[in-house]
């Protein structure tokens, strides 16, 4: 009818709108499948979605309660936007995430105001803020120093939790031999310092990249090959001691652009298959899936998660900065 024709005209004009948007994305290397190049487009659509386009508010997920900025989630997506090609987009989301302040709490308002919701402030905003300020150019924003990372919450969130974490010491400046010193284990590095029984962290990921620490990089390794096997076909847990065998996107998606980055190409191809199957029928990445079903479980899409799975796929299948991406999809 006229009346259904009309109500759907602002959804073409905003598929149409969309679609010339992510063909100006860097795109995949040639040889890249099919299921890459949907991966890599469909989640930059997803930081589009989520991001305000004229502040650069980034939220974390279009549902209740994860409506909001976080520091490291929108921090990756300003990193993915700058690597896929859209600096301008990137660079006005870091420049929202620099004028926060991440000692005042864990989240915030797409207005930049803090929330105070009585959850623990967290140890490695600043450390990924500044991460996103070096990825788009931003100067002027100052490396994390100090102990603001200590005894304070990390990207788990779980209520109760005290004392100095491993991905908070990666990310908020901690030197490399302090690191070893308090979380080191038997090769490896574990969640919580000096607690043998918090489980081997995928945080040692960071370590990797973003925030490349030469002296731990056989550590990191070893942590991560303790995380893999045995492999779920769904991805991996954040922790080997965590609780639950769910498998969550985010540390199966920023392993994978750890390993790939130091050129375990074979073990990141692996862990990003695990991501596919995933997915939801749309494309779409779940927070964490079932074990045993690969169904959702939490929030879906997450946009953490789909900013770590650009920045795998880019390393799995480099970008040429002169190509456009333009396959369907």
């Amino acid at each position: 009818t006229g009346d259904s024709a009309a109500s759907s005209a602002p959804v073409r004009r905003s598929a149409r709108t969309d679609r010339r948007w992510v063909n100006r994305a860097r795109g995949l290397a040639s040889s890249a499948p099919a299921w890459a190049n949907r991966m890599y487009r469909r989640s930059l659509l997803v930081i589009r979605a989520l991001t305000d386009p004229e502040t650069g508010a980034q939220i974390a997920a279009l549902r209740d309660g994860w409506d909001s900025v976080w520091p490291r989630d929108a921090a990756t997506g300003a990193i993915a936007l700058s690597s896929a090609g859209f600096e301008s987009e990137a660079r006005r989301n870091a420049r929202f995430l620099a004028e926060l302040s991440t000692d005042d709490a864990a989240r915030f308002r797409p207005d930049g105001s803090p929330i105070s919701d009585g959850r623990e402030l967290q140890g490695d905003g600043a450390g990924w803020v500044g991460a996103a300020a070096k990825a788009t150019g931003l100067a002027g924003v100052p490396v994390p120093q100090g102990d603001r990372w200590r005894d304070r919450g990390d990207y788990g969130e779980r209520s109760g939790e005290s004392g100095d974490l491993l991905g908070n010491a990666i990310a908020g400046g901690a030197g490399s031999e302090e690191i070893l010193d308090k979380f080191g284990y038997r090769g490896r590095l574990v969640r919580q310092a000096g607690d043998k029984g918090s489980g081997f962290d995928a945080a040692a990921a960071w370590a990797i990249t973003p925030f490349p620490r030469a002296e731990l990089l056989t550590s990191a390794r070893h942590t991560l090959a303790a995380l893999l096997p045995p492999t779920n076909p769904f991805g991996i847990p954040p922790s080997s001691d965590w609780g639950g065998d769910d498998p969550w996107s985010a540390p199966t998606a920023w392993t994978a652009w750890s390993l790939a980055t130091i050129g375990e190409r074979a073990i990141a191809l692996r862990l990003m298959l695990a991501i596919r199957r995933s997915e939801t029928p749309t494309g779409m990445i779940p927070e964490r899936v079932g074990a045993h079903t690969g169904l959702p479980r939490s929030t879906t899409p997450l946009g953490w998660s789909h900013a770590l799975a650009i920045m795998a796929l880019e390393e799995l299948w480099p970008p040429s900065p002169m190509v456009p991406s333009r396959v369907s999809g």
